[in-house]
């Protein structure tokens, strides 16, 4: 990481290309300068004495910057605000597979001809930002793997244009919004604590797309009157009395989010160890809930197995494509598309 200074200094350069009210390839270069300060040069180095449009992961057209492609640079740490905004010109950013955390900068809405945002596995965090769901050019935007959390905004399906929308893999909680995406051909919001039915505007989507949570209707199985079981008939006891209800205290535990009060501790220091316990922790769950018809079938449950080990996981396919499909590696020095 940058010292103070050299952040500052970046930072001030970018006030002083916008104050200037000159949007150019100038003011682009100190958006990004001011975007990679905190991130230090150890992660990607941009030299500053060669044109900006030869940046590594920089894609121009036209004398501006339309492109950042920075997947697993090793970024760490929050994104500044205030930088990204700058790129008044910007259609595509990906920064996956880094570790970038915090929530997403709020001047990001400020980019109105973004059409592609891919995010996917970072450590971003709160709750999903309207006005960046809203951006009028938007067609695809991926999200997954991430830790966001409270609950899906309706404005997600605001702009009309949304052709991709990956969500899967964070904290997301409260029910579907009942919204109408006509354009919209792939989804996943698998993985999250959503709950209720689906609504009818994603009924048509496959069943792989709403995987590991308490959710009902087409495509999953139908929604039923939920059967109330008065609290004398459900002990914290085992029926012996000799013991806990391990269940209902695991489950109760999972909602309260202190997973990792179930696991070993010499486990948990294992890189990755506790996700994937978690996901096996919430397949447990989903398989002992009091009504069998709520409980996951014997194929979703080979699925998500599959999923936990890799082998032949549907997210993780989907995961494949949908970057070899909308995003590129790290160009070369260089490289410029033209308009």
């Amino acid at each position: 990481m940058l010292p103070p200074p050299a952040a500052a200094a970046a930072a001030l350069l970018l006030l002083l290309a916008l104050s200037a009210g000159a949007n150019d390839i100038a003011s682009d270069a100190a958006a990004l300068q001011a975007f990679i300060a905190p991130f230090g040069s150890a992660t990607v180095s941009w030299n500053t004495s060669q044109p900006t449009c030869s940046w590594t992961g920089v894609v121009c057209s036209g004398g501006r910057v339309v492109e950042v492609h920075l997947p697993g640079v090793g970024l760490r740490g929050n994104v500044p605000v205030g930088a990204l905004g700058g790129l008044d010109k910007l259609a595509v950013l990906s920064l996956r597979y880094n570790a970038l955390s915090g929530p997403l900068p709020s001047d990001l809405a400020k980019c109105a001809e973004l059409r592609v945002i891919n995010l996917q596995s970072n450590h971003f965090s709160g709750e999903l930002p309207p006005e960046i769901l809203a951006l009028p050019a938007l067609t695809q935007l991926n999200l997954a793997e991430n830790r966001f959390s409270g609950r899906i905004p309706a404005s997600i399906a605001k702009n009309g244009r949304l052709q991709l929308l990956y969500l899967d893999g964070n904290l997301l909680t409260g029910e579907l919004p009942n919204v109408n995406m006509p354009l919209l051909t792939s989804f996943n919001v698998s993985f999250n604590n959503l709950t209720g039915g689906i609504p009818s505007g994603l009924s048509g989507m496959p069943a792989t797309s709403f995987l590991g949570m308490s959710l009902c209707g087409k495509p999953l199985a139908a929604c039923r009157t939920p059967i109330s079981i008065p609290p004398s008939q459900a002990p914290a006891l085992s029926p012996e009395g000799a013991g806990v209800d391990l269940p209902r205290w695991a489950r109760s535990v999972v909602r309260e989010e202190w997973t990792s009060e179930v696991f070993d501790t010499e486990l948990l220091r294992h890189p990755g160890a506790e996700d994937e316990m978690v996901e096996m922790l919430r397949l447990a769950m989903d398989c002992t809930v009091t009504v069998p018809d709520q409980r996951p079938a014997m194929p979703e449950i080979v699925v998500r197995i599959e999923q936990l080990g890799g082998a032949g996981s549907a997210r993780t396919a989907r995961s494949v494509s949908m970057d070899d499909a909308d995003d590129r590696p790290l160009r070369p020095a260089g490289s410029i598309r033209e308009s």
